[in-house]
């Protein structure tokens, strides 16, 4: 850069030092530059460039398109990455503390189910651990011959990716039930906020009448 300036004052420009103190901002000034066209770069132009000469691989650049059909998975599959984490590292520690007789209550009380309107839709978004295990799961405990217990990490993970994710992709997918759940948990959120911890008793009630609870939760929204 300075051999430049100074071919430019020997061609007779007028060419001087000056200080520029600005380098202390050029990060914030640097970052959202680069990584809008990075996002130009590698999302909207699958990653082959622009405005240059030269071979463009068009099998290369539609491999790279493809980013678009499999966002979603790309979501889920870190959903599920995270989830392995907390199964693996939170939860199997405080499972392992558990005797023999708690882990076999808490695999018989083990089940999950969605918010949904309608019988055949709840019947349709519940499973449990034990009815996962002695349909489904039947093969593998056969395989293994040992009991499958919700407190044991493989068994547990088995039942997670197998059963319990894909009801919740399905449950994910459909916007009518996402947002009906999340209006009846907004309106149970409002009942909570409005009404007081300790309820007011009236006198008159006497010392040892207790005063009647509020009823905290709403019927379900229809679908």
């Amino acid at each position: 850069m300075r051999e430049a300036a100074k071919r430019f004052k020997a061609l007779g420009a007028s060419v001087e030092e000056v200080s520029i103190p600005d380098h202390l901002i050029a990060p914030a000034i640097w970052t959202p530059i680069t990584l809008e066209g990075l996002q130009a770069q590698m999302m909207l132009g699958n990653g082959m460039g622009f405005n240059w000469k030269g071979l463009y691989t068009v099998s290369l650049l539609d491999a790279h398109a493809n980013w678009r059909q499999t966002a979603d998975d790309l979501i889920w599959k870190g959903n599920i990455e995270l989830l392995q984490h907390e199964q693996r590292a939170l939860v199997q520690p405080n499972f392992d503390r558990l005797s023999c007789a708690s882990a076999r209550l808490v695999s018989i009380g083990s089940a999950t189910s969605f918010e949904a309107r309608g019988v055949r839709r709840e019947v349709a978004c519940f499973t449990s651990f034990y009815l996962y295990s002695l349909t489904r799961g039947i093969p593998h405990a056969l395989r293994a011959q040992t009991w499958p217990r919700i407190t044991r990490f493989d068994d547990r993970w088995r039942w997670l990716v197998t059963s319990v994710v894909p009801q919740f992709r399905r449950f994910d997918a459909d916007t009518r039930l996402v947002n009906a759940s999340l209006r009846h948990i907004l309106d149970e959120a409002r009942d909570f906020a409005s009404t007081p911890c300790v309820l007011p008793r009236s006198p008159a009630d006497g010392p040892r009448r207790a005063a009647r609870p509020r009823r905290w939760h709403r019927p379900r929204p229809e679908g």
